[in-house]
């Protein structure tokens, strides 16, 4: 009964009478493992694997082992939080152990979550506010069924400042993601899980298959996933994230206090959540007490992104008027941004609910010019709008002459044209335009970024935002 207190005892002094020598980390280790697992004195293994953790380890798999081992001590003796923290650590500290890591995501507790809060559809819009100011932009996140299965559900979060817009695939019930599709200004990837690996795709490249541990959520779904949470006082939860440049790393959520919130939607009383996703920083979110947990604002620096209106019917066509400005009415699904200046007039950011644009325009500017100029304006505008073309990032911008088409536009003279260039990811893509003349206003409307291949399905669903237009 006396054998492992008298090994231990051994192992913590040395054999007697030889003078003590410093132990390397390797062989701490070694001798951490022994205490461990022949000793059994958890205890001890935990003293020796921080002295291994504060020593200079000869390497990172060293150290990576080390705190592995702590954290399966930790377990052991019945402390999860403090063996969560330790397999949290390691996953931070040590991405490029992926075999030890791959075993603490193991270890890890699995999440609870809440039944889905959101009913079948759901389109909620947000403002931008930035210190204090509301700035151009608009941010909306949606929830549909999937059209794949009867048990996924499809998450959206569109972004008109990026332009940024993200689509993903996830299990309604767990939130584990099947597929991922986003789109950042010129930068297209799609993910795909397959059994613990992420197959990454950028248009034009070879796809990366990156080794991700079951039970990691994709990052840019984690505000729905939170919302899925048990919130209450207190609570605090870790989970495992997949970032956008393909790593995993730890996500803290944790309820800071409750609190009244008052958005454009209206006053709600909230979970205060920090969201702590190291070394990105921490995030404040405020999701709503009752039932729904509707995700009402979130803050990041000294931005706010704030609830506008949400519904439960998805999204609805836009009437968009405004007096000295032209006005137009978009289908369902489109995002209308509020008018901000641009070059020498203002300009209005329209989000393809598709994403087969990267963005859309309409550009109008206050301008007298004689009816006898009109027809002389747009004859040039062709070339004048080549030569910009080139000034700027897109490579060999050319119209297809073939393209450029006359015609009348609720009685105003106008221009159609097409126009391909390569983009900053040595792409082809396609801008389509339409110019319209008065004698007051000079107005362009475009959607640009648009894969060849896409450009008649984008025009069925854009053009019918041309032929609406109210030009002042």
């Amino acid at each position: 009964m006396l054998l492992k207190p008298i090994l231990a005892a051994i192992l913590a002094i040395g054999i007697a009478g030889q003078p003590a020598r410093a132990q390397s980390a390797a062989e701490l280790l070694q001798k951490g493992i022994y205490t461990q697992d022949t000793v059994g004195d958890l205890d001890g293994a935990i003293g020796i694997y921080r002295q291994v953790l504060n020593a200079s380890a000869d390497s990172r798999a060293v150290a990576a082992q080390a705190q592995y081992r702590l954290g399966l001590c930790l377990l052991s003796k019945g402390d999860s939080a403090g063996a969560t923290q330790a397999f949290q650590k390691l996953i931070k500290d040590y991405p490029d152990q992926r075999d030890l890591v791959s075993k603490a995501h193991q270890k890890l507790p699995r999440l609870s979550l809440i039944p889905v809060p959101w009913p079948d559809h759901e389109w909620a819009e947000y403002r931008i506010v930035v210190n204090g100011v509301e700035s151009p932009g608009t941010i909306v996140y949606s929830i549909e069924p999937s059209p794949n299965s009867a048990t996924h559900i499809i998450l959206v979060a569109r972004n008109t400042v990026a332009p940024a817009w993200y689509k993903a695939e996830v299990d309604r019930e767990s939130m584990t993601p099947i597929s991922t599709w986003q789109r950042m200004g010129a930068m297209v990837v799609s993910t795909d899980y397959r059994d613990g690996d992420v197959v990454m795709s950028n248009p034009g490249k070879q796809p990366r298959k990156i080794a991700v541990d079951n039970g990691a959520y994709d990052g840019q779904s984690a505000p729905f996933v939170v919302r899925r949470l048990a919130l209450e006082e207190n609570y605090k939860v870790s989970f495992p994230i997949l970032s956008e440049v393909g790593t995993t790393m730890p996500l803290e959520a944790k309820v800071k206090a409750q609190e009244d919130v008052q958005v454009p939607a209206g006053k709600f009383h909230c979970f205060k959540v920090a969201v702590d996703v190291s070394p990105a920083g921490v995030q404040t979110f405020w999701y709503a007490t009752d039932a729904s947990h509707t995700m009402v604002k979130f803050s990041i620096g000294t931005v706010d992104v704030e609830l506008t209106r949400i519904n439960s019917t998805g999204p609805e066509p836009t009437n968009y008027i405004a007096q000295n400005a032209p006005s137009f009415i978009a289908p369902a699904g489109w995002i209308v941004d509020k008018p901000h200046p641009f070059g020498d007039g203002m300009q209005i950011n329209l989000s393809d609910p598709e994403g087969q644009a990267g963005v859309g325009h309409v550009f109008y500017m206050q301008e007298k010019i004689q009816p006898s100029e009109i027809d002389a304006f747009l004859r040039q505008k062709p070339a004048l709008k080549e030569r910009k073309r080139d000034e700027v990032d897109w490579k060999n911008y050319k119209i297809r002459r073939e393209s450029v088409q006359r015609f009348q536009l609720k009685g105003y003279e106008a221009l159609r044209m097409i126009a391909d260039y390569i983009n900053k990811e040595n792409l082809p893509k396609v801008e389509w335009m339409t110019f319209v003349r008065t004698e007051n206003t000079r107005m362009t409307i475009s959607g640009e970024g648009i894969d060849p291949g896409d450009l008649d399905s984008f025009v069925t669903r854009f053009r019918p935002i041309v032929d609406s237009l109210v030009v002042p």
